[in-house]
């Protein structure tokens, strides 16, 4: 399929499946996760707090002839200070912020890289 914005909402789907069914973030956490309407990428907002949204996955792609370049990152426990010295992704609104995986589920859960890479190959 020949659609950028397709193609990047099939990225975004990948990590909310990964996010909602093998770590649980609505069943045992209560977050929604879903791709905002302005912002590419992950958000996740606790139904609590439904004022504040938290980006939790970045994605960027490259294309030439239809042959794509991508990349996601997904904060797992990322140093959050960094993105107190810039705007990340553009994201100027003060309800809007970046959060990582270990700010939300349980300290026990298996969230290393690999474990990430494994869960996250076979949805593609």
């Amino acid at each position: 399929k020949k659609s950028l914005y397709w193609y990047l909402r099939t990225i975004e789907e990948v990590i909310i499946d990964l996010l909602l069914n093998e770590y649980g973030l609505a069943a045992k956490y209560n977050y929604d996760c879903y791709h905002d309407t302005e912002y590419t990428g992950v958000w996740v907002q606790n139904k609590g707090d439904p004022q504040r949204q938290y980006k939790i996955a970045a994605i960027g792609i490259g294309c030439t002839k239809w042959k794509t370049l991508h990349g996601a990152s997904i904060n797992i426990s990322t140093d959050l200070s960094y993105f107190d010295k810039i705007i990340p992704c553009g994201i100027s609104e003060a309800h809007k912020s970046v959060i990582n995986l270990t700010d939300i589920v349980e300290k026990q859960t298996d969230i290393e890289m690999d474990t990430i890479i494994t869960k996250v190959v076979p949805l593609f």
